[in-house]
């Protein structure tokens, strides 16, 4: 997609138009599905109102014949208490009369307990949980019918519907149903984006899109670092001492030891790439610090501070040679705070006059998301990582939507979807805030398709479909913490990736070791400190990928109504996932070499179907 509409004023733009157009869009987009399910609102509205009608009188039973059982629970309790009671007051004290009296009273409320829990008790709860279970099970099938009702629509729901209501939103920006191999190349190639190669950080979902004429690309990764953790042992110990008139005192005190080791944290992150040719050579850094949370007197006497220390920075950089140099904005220097910028002429070519009140407003805004972001640039690079964006999960599955309940399943997809596209608008606002990145005509680029040759499916991609597999299917036994998934192309054959995955994980092993300090009694004392020692480990498992037009849920259907395919794919494949057109599966043999087109013609969905 191609903007023809400049967004000149992200944060006005966004209030006055693109947050109705968003919901506008998503929620025509529902009304397509709705329309296509072919859902009577108004039979789904009176079989959710005789289910909930149904409900409150199968709870109310329910809360009734809990009632009564924990009245005979509490008959047991109480009666088994007076008999316990009774026989010590006749048994195992001195005999008197008033606890005699006392003991047949006690042993007579005991057997009227006991009496009125098989007469009348049981007979009422018999009698009570066979109207409840009746209610229960009137309850379960209204239940279903709204179920039933509702499945033609929950079966239309797929991953990554955004891409499809981004594309109803052409002033704004277009998210990709795929991240390909095109939108790989020109960001890596042309743009000069890293690879995700560290192996402590693996890619767990990826969304790419366009904004004006140019890539960015929403990563979701998980990663693993070392931090050191604190383990501490103890021993308690005490002695006496006696005073001049021999007197005796005890003491008691606690010897403290501790062991610091190495353990690994795992975490989640979210960060914004958008490739971009405008200021190329450009390098800066400027972190969050929350100014949105300020209010006017308190911008003015921060702006003023921050201001002073600005200009003895550039005093001191002059002095030393160097070439940092204010601009003339003091409130966007302040706020902004990119002072580790690499080329001057290039940072004021960017940052304009309304680039700069652009992003004050972004910075100022406390109806939004405000000061959030991290904004680094690196070269042809933009990265931006927000704390919304690392609150919110845009990779939802179909079955987060589904819902027996047509009113309520609206309302949720709606609230998501707005969401979603607020999150990425805002991610995209730090470089939206900057017209000249929108007026930019890029170079044309001719995709030499070098990748394409390679494999399918990008690395990308083909990691974060690994991430949808539980973890535990790639690590050994001794695996003692989660697991960093990596991906290894070994080849292409065919339509097929054949992938090595690296599992990098922990084995934790229990140690122990032995302190000796002095006490205050004068004696030396052992300590142990039990810690836990990460011990790396890796395990290596095969994988396969490819593109496959279905979802996973026509797939799964396919599976188990046709027996040939479903023996066809169990003759090879040990555990699968089908995402965003993609299947992916931990191969039990080798006997899907060669038989890519055979997979497509059992499962792919044909045109009509």
């Amino acid at each position: 997609m191609a903007n023809t509409e400049l967004i000149l004023d992200p944060l006005k733009e966004y209030n006055m138009m693109f947050k109705t157009d968003f919901n506008d869009a998503a929620e025509e987009y529902f009304e397509k599905l709705s329309d296509q399910a072919k859902v009577d609102e108004e039979e789904n509205a009176s079989l959710v109102k005789k289910y909930n009608e149904k409900k409150v009188i199968s709870d109310g039973l329910g809360n009734k014949l809990n009632g009564l059982k924990g009245i005979r629970t509490a008959l047991i309790i109480f009666s088994i208490l007076f008999i316990v009671v009774g026989l010590f007051l006749l048994f195992l004290s001195e005999p008197e009369m008033w606890k005699i009296i006392v003991s047949i009273l006690l042993f007579a409320l005991a057997l009227t307990g006991i009496i009125l829990i098989p007469t009348i008790l049981n007979k009422k709860i018999k009698a009570r949980d066979e109207t409840y279970k009746k209610a229960l099970e009137e309850t379960n099938v209204a239940l279903k019918a709204c179920w039933d009702n509702m499945a033609p629509l929950n079966n239309l729901f797929r991953y990554n519907m955004g891409a499809d209501i981004s594309k109803m939103i052409q002033e704004a920006f277009e998210v990709d149903q795929i991240f390909d191999l095109k939108k790989y190349e020109l960001l890596h190639s042309k743009y000069g984006m890293k690879d995700f190669v560290d192996i402590d950080t693996s890619v767990y979902d990826v969304l790419s899109g366009t904004l004006g004429n140019s890539p960015f690309l929403l990563a979701k990764t998980y990663n693993t670092a070392l931090f050191d953790k604190t383990y501490t042992g103890s021993t308690t110990y005490t002695w006496t001492t006696r005073d001049s008139k021999g007197r005796v005192s005890v003491h008691t005190d606690t010897l403290y030891a501790e062991v610091v080791r190495p353990a690994p944290r795992y975490w989640y992150y979210t960060t914004m790439y958008y490739g971009n040719e405008f200021a190329p050579k450009l390098h800066f850094t400027r972190y969050s610090k929350d100014v949105d949370a300020m209010n006017e007197k308190q911008t003015e006497k921060y702006v003023a501070k921050k201001a002073k220390e600005l200009r003895k920075k550039e005093i001191k950089s002059t002095r030393n040679g160097g070439n940092f140099t204010l601009m003339g904005d003091e409130k966007f220097e302040a706020l902004f705070e990119a002072t580790n910028r690499t080329d001057e002429v290039e940072f004021r070519m960017l940052f304009t006059p309304l680039a700069r009140k652009n992003m004050v407003s972004l910075l100022m805004d406390d109806d939004n998301y405000g000061d959030d972001f991290h904004f680094i640039k690196e070269g042809m690079i933009n990265k931006i990582s927000s704390t919304h964006s690392n609150r919110f999960n845009y990779f939802a599955k179909p079955e987060d939507f589904y819902d027996y309940d047509y009113k309520r399943c609206k309302q949720k997809f709606l609230n998501y979807e707005n969401e979603y596209f607020k999150g990425i608008y805002f991610d995209l606002a730090p470089v939206m805030a900057i017209p000249d990145y929108q007026e930019y005509e890029p170079d044309e680029y001719i995709f030499k398709g070098v990748l394409q040759k390679l494999r399918n499916v990008t690395p990308e991609e083909t990691e974060s479909l690994i991430n949808e597999l539980d973890y535990k299917l790639f690590v050994n036994s001794d695996c003692s913490t989660s697991a960093i998934l990596k991906t290894k192309l070994i080849k292409k054959d065919d339509d097929i990736d054949e992938i090595e995955v690296n599992a990098y994980y922990y084995e934790a092993i229990p140690r122990s070791q032995t302190f000796t300090k002095m006490g205050r009694d004068g004696r030396m004392h052992t300590i142990v400190v039990k810690y836990i020692d990460y011990e790396p480990r890796t395990k290596v498992t095969p994988f396969a990928v490819m593109n496959f037009n279905t979802d996973e849920k026509s797939f799964r259907e396919k599976l188990s109504s046709n027996e040939t395919a479903g023996n066809f794919i169990k003759n090879f494949v040990s555990n699968a996932v089908v995402r965003n057109g993609l299947f992916g599966f931990i191969p039990s043999s080798k006997a899907y070499e060669g038989k890519s087109e055979e997979i497509k013609n059992y499962f792919e969905n044909k045109k009509g179907e």
